[in-house]
């Protein structure tokens, strides 16, 4: 079973990914410190809230569907 840290950063990368955005670039677009897509994506931390709104907004997408696994 994954854990929600992992449904969360998986859902981030595929995203990101679908949307062509480099790790620095979401980041940027999002307004967050450049490392936090990256750690993020190897769940080195656990993303707050409202980090996670400014990803999901910086990809077009509902933040409360990140969460789904």
């Amino acid at each position: 079973m994954d854990t929600l840290s992992q449904v969360v950063a998986c859902n981030i990368l595929n995203l990101r990914t679908r949307a062509g955005l480099p790790c620095l670039a979401l980041a940027s677009e999002a307004g967050i410190g450049q490392d936090i897509p990256h750690d993020i994506g190897h769940t080195c931390i656990n993303p707050s809230v409202r980090t996670i709104d400014k990803i999901a907004d910086a990809l077009d997408f509902p933040s409360y569907q990140l969460f789904a696994g």
